[in-house]
């Protein structure tokens, strides 16, 4: 199964939650690595089904990548452009797509940049403030109009996904959990779903 997210979105949460409550690895980045490799790669520290590797901005996905995305013995992550190869790639596999409100997300990566647990971003070098950021995103086509994340979600939703709001998630994680579930095909468990804390991850309505 596929989850498609844009980032800072609390894919790596959703994906973990997913993933232990259906029993399946969940994979995320391994751009370059074959099937074989990442199948017998054993699960992160700490982790009993999360497996994580570098980078999980794709841009052309393999062959046998996307058979791997496709698979209903897992649960792949990405934050994949919906370029037309990857579309035509993954056009008959079932997508949940993971959005937040750009604005978000621009405030977002400021708020990781200044506590260090994400790099430097080279055209925010010099800005302090949340206003600053979100003046130079939509200076060079981030957000706004016709803006790239919302280029990114308007190219997916294209091919008949389901979309999950960022905020949906976390209001009303129990919900927004099973209906993922049942869109995949798997009968919810009873367990009241929890999300999984990551370092991306707070209570707080600012994440």
């Amino acid at each position: 199964m596929l989850l498609i997210a844009t980032p800072k979105s609390a894919s790596t949460s959703l994906l973990r939650t997913l993933a232990d409550r259906l029993g399946l690895p969940g994979y995320m980045g391994a751009e370059g690595l074959s099937r074989d490799v990442i199948q017998a790669l054993e699960p992160s520290p700490g982790y009993t089904h999360l497996h994580t590797f570098h980078g999980s901005d794709f841009k052309e996905l393999s062959a046998e990548c996307a058979q791997l995305m496709t698979s209903r013995q897992c649960i792949y992550k990405v934050h994949a452009a919906p370029t037309p190869h990857n579309r035509r790639m993954l056009a008959a596999t079932p997508k949940v797509l993971l959005h937040r409100d750009p604005r978000e997300i621009v405030a977002a990566w400021r708020r990781a940049v200044r506590l260090g647990i994400h790099h430097r971003l080279q055209p925010f070098d010099g800005l302090e403030t949340e206003d600053e950021w979100l003046a130079r995103a939509e200076e060079i086509g981030v957000i706004g109009d016709g803006g790239e994340l919302e280029r990114f979600r308007a190219g997916w939703l294209e091919q008949g996904v389901l979309e999950v709001r960022f905020r949906d998630l976390l209001d009303n994680p129990d919900q927004t959990v099973r209906t993922i579930e049942r869109f995949w095909g798997f009968e919810s468990a009873s367990a009241v779903v929890e999300l999984a804390q990551e370092k991306y991850t707070r209570d707080s309505k600012n994440v």
